[in-house]
């Protein structure tokens, strides 16, 4: 998989913290000298994300003649390592819209428990505010899938 030819999945991201993660400063990383990059893994043909310290979510709408009204906020998987976030973000959240579904890509901060769990609470909170805006019925629950 060519990372340029993915490059649209990168756009239209949210800062999920505009003033700053909470805690998301140099001294809690666990990687000194290295910033937030998108990587393809040589061994698996996987996008990643890694050193995240500045959480996004991305937003994928279903088209309006399918919406449900149901949301899905996604966490990929990575073992708080990584954020495997082409196989288990991008390509879950357009099977979730094809079934309109809207889904919402969370990119966490995956060196930290804590702070994941953090970004997936804002996540939820996020949504929540934006449920009109993003054709989203505010009766049916928000839940994480990780």
């Amino acid at each position: 998989m060519d990372l340029a030819a993915q490059d649209y999945r990168h756009q239209n991201e949210i800062l999920l913290w505009p003033d700053g993660a909470p805690g998301s400063n140099p001294e809690n990383w666990p990687w000194e000298g290295y910033n937030h990059q998108w990587r393809i893994d040589s061994a698996s043909g996987k996008e990643l994300s890694i050193f995240v310290t500045e959480p996004t979510l991305q937003v994928f709408l279903p088209p309006e003649d399918i919406n449900t009204g149901a949301a899905v906020i996604i966490c990929p998987g990575g073992g708080y390592n990584v954020v495997v976030i082409g196989k288990e973000g991008y390509d879950i959240a357009m099977e979730f819209n094809s079934r309109g579904i809207a889904a919402i890509v969370l990119n966490y901060r995956h060196y930290n428990q804590f702070a994941a769990l953090q970004d997936a609470q804002r996540s939820i909170h996020y949504a929540r505010l934006m449920a009109a805006e993003w054709g989203i019925n505010e009766n049916i629950s928000c839940s994480t899938i990780s």
